[in-house]
């Protein structure tokens, strides 16, 4: 007689393949949630780059380690200093060709296009070295020089999956799991291959207040609360954007990336970019803006500008734990389109406002004043001029600017 164990696994796996079935019909989405990594020794993923891997080596087919199954398999480079191995999850899709761009979608998955295979990560094999301490200076030191210090660098795009993008990398990854298992119970164990240790140094958080809410403190979850002046934005129902406050913006994180910038005028302009996206911090705002369909948003372009002139001046209030302030307004809530939003994203953080403004004028906010600026994506508009050229969930870009009521 069976194990009752593995009759329960044969019913699950072959559930599973169906619904695998099912959704290779569609598409996967431009950027999808974390899942479990399979095997192998896996680079940490707070400090791994999420955009511009490169396809830099056609490894062939072969075993992949600790699986036992026959699969494709890449290396993958980035600039920064990374490479890693990886293998085609879905042999069903053509495998990505060299030189391709792909974005890491989880701790292990990338995602290199519609229509192509994702790739898990199965071995670590190079990570950027550590920055040199620069040595004690001697003598008499020479004067400073005034140099401008350029603004931190953007570290992804607050975009997230669609509900079918979504669908298909939980299928996939719950798939991936129970083959490990199965695997794991009928071979020897694998000896993993030992890997550096990456430790994140904290981003200094000085001066992440707006208006007493402490956007440096990582105990309480915050919520913002926007409401539209009437019936034509979310039928007149508040949006609330909730989030714990950190300093890094990667879907998995599940958190509001928030940063400090220095506004002309003076006072500080405090900067947090939320994911939108299934499950995404921001995707409230974005569904009251542009609508949502299976496969983008559902609104026209016509309908989200609408929408957006009709949130200028709306209600807002923070709370954090106990706090709760009130008397602040959404000066605006802008739009980036498709045609520039790499442009846009290309930006150091402190310049990311400024740029969008000349794009939007109506962005400008009081320097006198203290302002708390929102960013989150759009998902793509069928039909508007360049959404093709950027992915299906950060085809547009949306910020907004909180103050206080004059």
């Amino acid at each position: 007689m069976k194990h009752p164990s593995f009759a329960i696994a044969g019913i699950l796996l072959a559930l599973l393949l169906g619904a695998l079935v099912w959704t290779q019909t569609g598409f996967a989405g431009s950027e999808l949630p974390a899942g479990a990594g399979l095997t192998g020794v896996l680079s940490p993923s707070y400090d791994k780059p999420v955009h511009n891997w490169r396809v830099c080596a056609d490894l062939g087919v072969g075993v992949v380690p600790g699986l036992g199954i026959r699969r494709q398999r890449f290396r993958l480079c980035h600039s920064a200093g990374w490479r890693v191995q990886v293998y085609c999850l879905q042999p069903s899709r053509p495998a990505p060709r060299l030189d391709t761009f792909c974005s890491r979608s989880g701790e292990a998955t990338y995602w290199c296009g519609n229509g192509i295979q994702n790739l898990r990560e199965y071995r670590l094999e190079e990570t950027p070295p550590p920055t040199p301490t620069p040595p004690a200076p001697t003598g008499t030191p020479a004067p400073p020089t005034a140099t401008p210090t350029p603004g931190p660098p953007r570290q992804t795009r607050p975009g997230g999956p669609d509900f079918v993008g979504w669908f298909s990398q939980a299928a996939l990854e719950t798939l991936s799991d129970v083959w490990q298992g199965l695997a794991s119970h009928f071979s020897a164990p694998v000896t993993p291959t030992a890997s550096a240790t990456l430790e994140s140094a904290p981003a200094s958080e000085a001066g992440m207040m707006f208006n007493g809410i402490d956007f440096s403190d990582r105990s309480k979850r915050i919520r913002i609360t926007i409401f539209p002046p009437d019936k034509h934005v979310n039928k007149g129902k508040p949006i609330i954007i909730s989030f714990t406050p950190g300093v890094r913006c990667q879907y998995s994180d599940h958190r509001g990336c928030v940063s400090t910038l220095q506004a002309a005028g003076g006072n500080p302009v405090t900067f947090l970019s939320v994911h939108s996206g299934v499950r995404g911090e921001g995707q409230a705002l974005r569904h009251a803006l542009e609508g949502t369909s299976l496969r983008g948003a559902g609104y026209p372009v016509s309908k989200v500008l609408s929408n957006l002139e009709a949130l200028d001046g709306a209600e807002v209030v923070i709370t954090q734990g106990k706090k709760r302030i009130e008397g602040l307004t959404l000066v605006a809530v802008s739009r980036i389109p498709p045609k520039w939003v790499n442009s846009y994203l290309g930006q150091p953080m402190d310049a990311a406002l400024p740029f969008a403004t000349t794009l939007d004028p109506r962005l400008a906010a009081d320097p006198n004043l203290q302002q708390l600026v929102i960013e989150t994506c759009g998902w793509r508009i069928p039909g508007e001029r360049g959404a093709a050229k950027v992915p299906s969930t950060s085809a547009s870009i949306y910020l907004g600017v909180i103050q206080v009521k004059p």
